[in-house]
């Protein structure tokens, strides 16, 4: 359990700090959330595993509904 509250907190800074960074420089969130999670995934860092491949669909499609409904409600009517 501790090995896993470490791990939340330190993906938490990293996210404010990867935010905070993202803005400054105009990279939207989204990319740098995607960023960060090729970075402790299994292609990177190896923080995060998968073993659960049903899983990880799952909750890649939640998010993937998530990013599409912020990107919606968050586009102004005189952009489109």
């Amino acid at each position: 359990m501790e090995g896993f509250l470490l791990v939340a907190v330190v993906l938490s800074f990293a996210s404010i700090w990867a935010c905070k960074a993202g803005y400054k420089f105009g990279v939207p969130i989204l990319l740098m959330f995607l960023f960060m999670g090729m970075l402790f995934g299994d292609g990177g860092l190896k923080l995060i595993m998968f073993e659960d491949f049903e899983s990880a669909s799952t909750i890649g499609t939640i998010a993937l509904c998530v990013i599409l409904f912020s990107g919606g409600m968050d586009t102004k009517i005189s952009d489109i």
